[in-house]
């Protein structure tokens, strides 16, 4: 009997969930949990104003990793040099047109 990859592309959604490596996102967890008490403990004891868009922020970016790694790594690879000459470009951009705050280049004005 032959044994699939998980990067087979027959390998349902759940199947990646379960071969996903859970104790690196769990790790990754306790790591933002401990950021999130040092916030808490800076704001005296409240979520507001640091820890709870702290909070927000590291759901949403615990979901975009966790559907990066759902995608085929044959894809990343299609995709490699697009994605990283798309990455110097926005550099590029920042360091030219990018908005200038507290003595330094930041953002890209978007207009949203």
């Amino acid at each position: 009997m032959m044994q699939r990859s998980l990067s087979s592309p027959e390998l349902t959604l759940g199947r990646k969930l379960i071969g996903l490596n859970w104790l690196m996102v769990v790790l990754i967890s306790c790591v933002a949990c401990v950021g999130f008490v040092m916030l808490y403990s800076a704001a005296g004891g409240s979520f507001q104003p640091w820890s709870e868009r702290q909070i927000i922020r590291y759901g949403i970016g615990c979901i975009v990793m966790i559907a990066v790694a759902l995608v085929d790594i044959r894809i990343w690879l299609r995709y490699a040099y697009v994605l990283y000459f798309l990455a110097l470009a926005l550099l590029v951009v920042v360091d030219v047109a990018g908005h200038i705050g507290m003595g330094a280049q930041r953002w890209i004005r978007l207009g949203l």
